[in-house]
């Protein structure tokens, strides 16, 4: 007869030790001798969640509940479990109960925040953090998240001490190395050379963790043969990068390129798998470790690998320190350079990154597209533009979330309304469901000179026809800055509305001016404050040519460079080949 606490005990270690195989067969034992053993039973579901055995997982953590009700780990693994497969709403009660149970702990408050703010609660979910950090100030999970909380709700620059706090708790946390980083491109008075230099030393840090042993993989040095090229990005999904992603996938020359995808998607759907009918190769692998995951890139014998994602969520950009792919792109997610050695080449163009300007704040080659960087594939529900008249007052609107401004914007958009008397300005984010960030965010723009009553909130509309049928409400749109609007800028355009964008020196900030170019309205673009106020206000006065915008502009646009996705597909094809070319010539 076993002893359920010592085997139990044994299990536990196998589990901890990687030895899974081994915890299962105790775990079995312990099941025929006492199989009312709610511990066994949630040792069980972790060991099926590790294996990626969802499904049985939350069976076996169900089944522990339905022996102890209140058994804590049970409890909280099951609220983990729900969050990952993209059930936050479900998670919410048992990690409610959770905190109940563990009180002494700070991972269920902590958690709790990251589920409240998949349901759209972040007033509540910023409390539930600062819970946790009551309880353990130096829990660095907690901390990194109070600092993306504060981030998404525009408060950029309160975001960062909190995210070095979180680095420093956690002696390097690359989720808050990779958060700070991508926050420094909302900042506007950190300068090109600044930015730069925090990437550089995130990249050195990086790469020299996997130095030992890395080795370049060994490929057909062919410059002409037909490439392995794989994509990579958590964002193969209902996501603003698929718009941009798709038609490259649908049209790069397969005669000359064989396509893998590698998709870190947590949890996938229709447009995951519209993409993955459209791949010549596709790996699900979210979870996968970096080393595994380098593994299986080397395997598949790529030969140029294109990140997506930078140092956004869930992006895997740390593993392409270890050099899984002779050639290493960057593209299309992240508006800055990667920062790592290991990173070869940067896809943009001129405008965004102008020639003999940005090449000192890269750790990559600029490769630039001559048609641009970009190309959009409107959504499928896009409805058609509402070409009625318009009457009212002039509506001004932002589309963008909150982070991507800086105050200094805020006080562009205020000297705009004041220019245009009765005007409107009309905000619409997720964030703005929230009533606690609402009134914040109302707060800071009264602060920044805005007049309160002439400022309207939108929230999210989870259906995206209806989102893009909310342009209707507006006349024009005001870009944000520092960091622009990309997918925003787009549509705006397609449902017949113009955008006011003002560029600066980083890549983030000149986005709009190249879109707006190659939809062939430079003119819509300011290089300082006075002119961002001047054009937004010329467009308000002219209201005849807005009604004629809003009937033609998607036409404009549909015969454009940002609709070009053959073209696009032969730049982007002719800018792999060349990268290829070079490193077979690096090893004649």
């Amino acid at each position: 007869m076993l002893n359920p606490s010592e085997a139990f005990d044994q299990a536990v270690a196998l589990f901890e030790q990687g030895r899974h195989d081994e915890a299962e067969q105790v775990c079995l034992a312990l099941f025929r001798q006492h199989p009312r053993h709610a511990p066994t039973f949630e040792l069980m579901g972790s060991l099926r969640q590790a294996q990626g055995r969802y499904a049985d997982a939350e069976h076996c953590f169900r089944h522990a509940l339905s022996i102890d009700s209140d058994h804590p780990e049970a409890v909280f693994n099951l609220a983990n479990l729900l969050m990952i497969m993209g059930r936050s709403a479900e998670a919410l009660p048992y990690y409610q109960r959770a905190e109940e149970l563990l009180p002494g702990r700070p991972m269920p408050a902590s958690n709790l925040g990251i589920a409240l703010t998949d349901v759209g609660r972040h007033t509540e979910a910023l409390a539930a953090v600062r819970r946790a950090l009551a309880i353990q100030p130096d829990y660095y999970f907690a901390r990194n998240s109070l600092a993306m909380f504060l981030s998404l709700h525009g408060r950029v620059a309160e975001s960062l001490p909190e995210y070095r706090r979180a680095i420093r708790a956690a002696g390097g946390y690359p989720e808050a190395e990779m958060g700070l980083l991508l926050a420094l491109n909302s900042v506007a008075d950190v300068s090109p050379a600044e930015l730069f230099e925090e990437h550089r030393a995130w990249g050195v840090r990086v790469s020299e963790r996997h130095a030992a042993g890395r080795q370049t993989p060994l490929r057909d040095r062919d410059p002409e043969r037909r490439l392995r090229v794989g994509f990579v990005s958590a964002d193969f999904r209902d996501h603003a990068v698929a718009s941009f992603f798709e038609p490259l996938l649908a049209h790069l020359d397969r005669g000359r390129h064989h396509v893998t995808c590698f998709a870190d998607v947590r949890v996938p759907d229709e447009t995951t798998a519209r993409l993955r009918a459209l791949a010549d190769g596709w790996h699900a692998t979210y979870g996968l470790p970096d080393e595994a995951w380098a593994r299986l890139v080397d395997s598949e014998r790529i030969d140029v690998l294109v990140d997506l994602g930078g140092h956004t969520a869930g992006a895997r950009l740390r593993a392409f320190s270890r050099r899984p792919a002779p050639v290493q792109v960057s593209w299309l997610g992240y508006p800055n350079t990667t920062g790592l050695p290991e990173m070869d080449v940067r896809i943009t163009d001129a405008i965004a990154d102008p020639v003999g300007e940005a090449e000192s704040f890269h750790t990559e080659r600029l490769a630039r597209l001559p048609g641009g960087a970009w190309c959009f594939r409107p959504h499928a529900d896009t409805p058609e533009a509402d070409t009625s008249p318009r009457t009212g007052p002039v509506t001004f609107g932002c589309f963008n979330v909150p982070r991507k401004f800086d105050p200094e914007q805020l006080r562009n958009w205020a000297a705009v309304l004041a220019a245009v008397p009765g005007s409107r300005l009309l905000l619409k984010a997720e964030p703005y469901g929230d009533p606690g960030v609402r009134a914040d965010i109302l707060g800071r723009l009264v602060a920044a000179g805005l007049p309160a009553g002439r400022i309207d909130f939108s929230p999210y509309l989870a259906k995206r026809s209806d989102h893009l049928a909310a342009y209707a409400r507006i006349d024009i749109a005001l870009d944000t800055y520092p960091y622009g609007g990309t997918t925003t800028t787009c549509e705006a355009l397609w449902m017949g509305v113009p955008v006011v964008s003002l560029a600066g020196r980083t890549h983030a900030s000149r986005v709009g001016k190249s879109l707006l170019t190659r939809a062939g309205h430079p003119g819509w673009v300011a290089e300082d404050a006075a002119g961002f106020v001047r054009i937004a206000t010329e467009l308000a006065a002219d209201r005849a040519g807005l009604d004629r915008l809003r009937a033609g502009l998607r036409e404009e646009i549909r015969r454009s460079p940002l609709r070009d996705e053959l073209g696009f597909a032969r730049e982007m094809g002719a800018a792999l080949r060349e990268a290829w070319r070079a490193w077979c010539g690096r090893g004649a």
